[in-house]
């Protein structure tokens, strides 16, 4: 996916009100909808695969991968608001015949499509505890490069001096 001019400066910047709003997709057919989760304080409406979806205002933090012997794992914390979340979360985690779809976006204000690559991954393990649950999810790391893979380039960034 080809950077925006907007997305250049976000990256190279950060310029003053572009803060980025990091999303979390799951996908399971044990759970009675998809969840749309955002750590922003409040919820937006925004694009998922092409899709109109409201985002829920819910804490999560994600621990992106570093590169560990050929995979690139992801570990996600998630704070569980209520028991029909945490039930779905613990009956999709032991169904092992369908993982879970997990995708991590994010979204510049005013853009109802994701800034910034879609990292989609399937869910490989889960830890759950009283209110919390802990998902780990991984792709094959088949570049053997750490993550992001991002470089700042003169060519990709004109305007930046090194």
């Amino acid at each position: 996916m080809p950077l925006s001019e907007r997305q250049k400066r976000y990256y190279v910047s950060a310029p003053a009100g572009e803060d980025q709003r990091e999303t979390l997709s799951l996908w399971h057919p044990a759970f009675s909808q998809a969840w749309h989760l955002t750590n922003w304080g409040t919820g937006f409406s925004a694009l998922v695969r092409g899709e109109a979806v409201a985002f829920l205002a819910h804490p999560f933090r994600v621990r992106l991968p570093e590169r560990d012997g050929g995979r690139l794992d992801m570990a996600v914390d998630i704070a569980v608001s209520g028991p029909d979340f945490l039930r779905e979360i613990h009956a999709a985690a032991t169904d092992s015949t369908v993982r879970i779809e997990m995708e991590f976006n994010g979204y510049l204000p005013g853009d109802p499509a994701p800034q910034i690559a879609p990292y989609a991954a399937e869910v490989v393990g889960a830890a759950l505890s009283g209110t919390n649950a802990t998902l780990t999810a991984g792709v094959a790391d088949w570049m053997n490069q750490t993550y992001p893979r991002l470089r700042f380039l003169r060519d990709l960034y004109p305007g930046l001096v090194r």
